[in-house]
């Protein structure tokens, strides 16, 4: 069977978003996809209904392998959860 490239592989490593949630008491969600905008849709959903002081981002990132996981790269978006709501940097 042969396989099509992803749509992001332009003969390098695809391009990957990582997203962190940290919701306080221990609590977090995180997820990777090849969509940047995925990856803030990801993020805003699991902060939607969070606490003040809860907050994420979302990363680039590669795999690399060798039971490592995933590196993070530049941060894409930022936001943390306060009275008003959720604030975006």
């Amino acid at each position: 069977m042969v396989h099509a490239a992803p749509p992001n592989y332009h003969g390098g490593p695809p391009r990957l978003f990582e997203w962190t949630a940290r919701l306080g008491d221990d609590q977090g969600a995180t997820g990777v996809t090849d969509d940047p905008d995925r990856a803030v849709e990801h993020l805003a959903e699991a902060l939607a209904n969070a606490a003040p002081g809860a907050s994420g981002s979302v990363h680039r990132a590669h795999y690399a392998g060798g039971g490592v996981g995933y590196q993070h790269g530049h941060q894409v978006a930022h936001a943390r959860v306060t009275a008003d709501g959720v604030t975006w940097t």
